[in-house]
């Protein structure tokens, strides 16, 4: 998956990041919303080995690879799970997840590997 890089008021979902992404509650509120959601495809541990990622197309992120996770953007994260990427499996989630969810996830992903 290609995260673009765009600035939090972009224009391209790219909504103000909250003060409290690193907040402990925060990243346990998006291991939730990760689990019912997300690990379908990208597995419960974030490392691209979810149940549907072999039947997929392109392979699901592994969001504990040290070289991608410490050269993400958390707002270019958020506009790929607000847009998705197109021409992969990789669906939108700005309709069925609220914004607080959408950055859950992102403070989820980014913590991912760092346990």
């Amino acid at each position: 998956m290609w995260l673009s890089a765009c600035s939090a008021g972009d224009g391209r979902g790219g909504a103000e990041r909250p003060a409290d992404l690193w907040d402990e509650s925060t990243i346990a509120r998006g291991e939730d919303v990760f689990r019912r959601h997300c690990a379908i495809c990208h597995g419960e541990r974030g490392d691209g080995r979810g149940a549907r990622a072999g039947s997929l197309s392109s392979t699901p992120r592994d969001f504990t690879n040290p070289l991608w996770r410490d050269g993400a953007e958390p707002e270019a994260l958020f506009h790929t799970i607000s847009h998705g990427v197109a021409g992969t499996a990789m669906p939108p989630w700005a309709s069925a997840l609220s914004e607080e969810e959408r950055w859950d996830v992102v403070a989820h992903v980014l913590n991912l590997g760092r346990e």
